[in-house]
């Protein structure tokens, strides 16, 4: 599905009045983004207010990620995740943690009495990416260390020449190939503009250079 941020508002406003008896304020705002590394957040600015005794909090944020090729229901789950530490916030109490006792007594409540699957946190590393995040190529370096170590990058190629440079310098490094590939496993991996990498393991580094258009 495409999820953009009305069809975040409209679940919203449901669940505001089917679940929390209206009780959260419509002025919040949402934003669906591009996260490789959390599928929900909140956040929001904590302003002192002369008329309460605790800081109310403004310029609310509801993010919800569409990196990953996950179902409707899952997106709903992850909104009221977020909905509930809207909540807590905005009623100024104060929890043990940020998924302390509060956080789970309605996070329990939910999947319970309605048959939601809310959890603390989510293994995204088994999710698929969605088929609009995917990229036709990377640009990779890979690195072998003197110590036997193995280290892969996805290159910004814009940085190429000076990552390249600052890699030849460097003492530790035995040596250095460049390659282009179309493996999917390279998505999750950031772009740096900086010589540094990810260790992997001997077999992983082997497998992931092996028939690959090299670069010069």
């Amino acid at each position: 599905m495409e999820l953009t941020t009305d069809i975040l508002r409209t679940w919203f406003n449901r669940f505001n009045k089917e679940y929390f008896d209206g009780a959260l304020s419509d002025a919040v705002s949402f934003e669906v983004s591009n996260s490789k590394h959390q599928l929900g957040q909140f956040c929001c600015t904590k302003r002192k207010s002369w008329l309460l005794k605790r800081p109310r909090p403004v310029d609310c944020v509801i993010k919800v990620s569409r990196y990953f090729e996950i179902c409707e229901r899952e997106i709903q789950s992850t909104l009221l995740h977020e909905m509930i530490h809207y909540y807590i916030i905005s009623n100024g109490l104060t929890d043990t943690s940020p998924h302390g006792k509060i956080f789970r007594w309605h996070m329990n409540r939910l999947n319970q009495q309605y048959g939601w699957n809310i959890t603390i946190r989510q293994n995204i590393t088994e999710w698929k990416v969605s088929s609009d995040n995917l990229k036709s190529s990377y640009l990779v370096m890979a690195v072998e260390l003197n110590d036997g170590k193995c280290v892969l990058s996805v290159v910004n190629p814009k940085y190429k020449d000076k990552i390249d440079k600052d890699a030849k310098r460097c003492e530790a490094v035995k040596s250095i190939r460049w390659f282009t590939s179309t493996d999917n496993y390279f998505i999750k991996y950031n772009k740096v503009r900086t010589f540094k990498g990810l260790f992997v393991d001997r077999k992983t580094f082997e497998e992931k250079c092996k028939d690959t258009k090299n670069e010069e």
